[in-house]
């Protein structure tokens, strides 16, 4: 747990993948669509305990689109739709893997949005995220903030297609919301009412 923990804290940073030269291409619409699902009032990060990791649910509004708690998961297909979160002061830091053929995110925003800010190139780094590693064709870990769980946010994911064929690269738009599990639920639960100290 020690290994996801330092993972969870970092940041990712890497330079584009070269290879991919369609950054300024746009999904005109997501195949294999589905609802976020319900979800309760929003739990914010000061109602999360610090200086612990957590897994959550993660459900984004795409069957193709699936985020995974580690990569032997995201490899295997396994474990579909958790991730890890770390309360950091006013934030909550996620983090989760995608499949090898997502090697990008633009967050917070959408498809278009992250088509406008990069060139065709796709040498402007300023506009995306790349996964880490940030290339290969290997599952793609990735980090973000939000402001709450249960609190839908849009991000836009770059889709290099298959190794063989990375012609098919596109942005697009997705909706994220991160869940909490009962585990978690129970630890904000012990941490508002903690045991009384023997007198």
């Amino acid at each position: 747990m020690l290994a996801i923990a330092v993972l969870v804290t970092s940041l990712c940073i890497g330079a584009p993948a070269p290879a991919f030269a369609w950054f300024n291409d746009v999904a005109t619409e997501s195949p294999a669509q589905q609802e976020l699902g319900s979800y309760d009032e929003p739990i914010y990060p000061q109602d999360i305990p610090e200086g612990q990791v957590f897994r959550v649910i993660a459900r984004t509004t795409s069957r193709m689109c699936i985020l995974y708690e580690n990569a032997t998961d995201c490899a295997n297909r396994t474990n579909k739709e958790q991730c890890l979160i770390q309360r950091q002061g006013d934030t909550i830091l996620v983090a989760f893997y995608m499949s090898q053929a997502y090697t990008h995110i633009y967050y917070p925003g959408t498809a278009e949005e992250a088509a406008s800010l990069t060139n065709a190139e796709g040498t402007d780094g300023s506009a995306y995220t790349p996964g880490e590693p940030s290339t290969g064709y290997v599952p793609h870990l990735f980090n973000i903030t939000i402001p709450a769980l249960n609190y839908p946010v849009q991000m836009a994911t770059f889709s290099g297609g298959n190794k063989d064929s990375i012609e098919t690269a596109l942005w697009y738009t997705r909706d994220v919301v991160f869940k909490p599990t009962p585990e978690l639920l129970d630890a904000i639960e012990a941490a508002k009412n903690p045991p009384e100290e023997p007198a």
